[in-house]
């Protein structure tokens, strides 16, 4: 057990004690000092936000405008947004899973990188482009048989009010030589790479 301050503290069977020793002529005693202070085990702290695996990304985005922003989401995830905010959104849907919200920074958008829904056969991209099109979302670009991450891809490409990009593709080989072709949408010729920031 070890003194501080006049205090001394000591754990008993996972029980934190605080105990003071009384003071002469003090009508006190140091049992009523020395009351037990009960830690919670950390594995009792459970999530107030159920969701049906066990972890799942978190991606939190900077938007220059929410309210603009939130009819471009609940068409991407095809759901409404399960909290809102004036100068928040999130979306929680299950497939794909994850925690996604918009934060409004008006000045705080630096477009570099991309996002993207991997699917698993082009039937499901085609879902997604219709979607897309019923909604009014201008599609920015399809492309077929594209090397892309040193992979074969067939993808569809949105871009939100912000200038992000999104791609909703399927990887139909798995081993390609090139991380970035030329046919790629952010393909830059000054670095032979990909490059946002160069895209107009």
């Amino acid at each position: 057990m070890a003194a501080t301050g006049g205090r001394s503290t000591g754990m008993t069977d996972g029980v934190v004690q605080s105990c003071c020793p009384t003071v002469a002529g003090s009508s006190g005693n140091a049992q009523s000092c020395c009351a037990p202070a009960i830690q919670q085990a950390a594995s009792e702290v459970l999530s107030a936000v159920d969701f049906p695996n066990t972890q799942r990304p978190h991606i939190s985005l900077n938007v220059r405008n929410v309210q603009r922003s939130v009819p471009f989401y609940r068409v991407l995830f095809d759901q409404n947004p399960t909290k809102l905010r004036s100068d928040y959104a999130k979306f929680e849907p299950v497939d794909p899973p994850i925690n996604f919200t918009l934060n409004e920074h008006e000045d705080a958008v630096d477009r570099d990188g991309h996002f993207g829904i991997e699917v698993k056969d082009a039937e499901a991209v085609g879902r997604y482009l219709k979607r897309f099109k019923v909604a009014g979302l201008k599609v920015d670009t399809t492309e077929t048989q594209v090397a892309c991450c040193y992979s074969i891809q067939d993808k569809a490409w949105v871009v939100d009010p912000d200038g992000n990009h999104w791609e909703i593709f399927v990887v139909t080989d798995n081993e390609a030589a090139e991380g970035c072709g030329l046919s790629c949408i952010c393909y830059d010729p000054s670095t032979g790479g990909c490059n946002w920031k160069a895209k107009p």
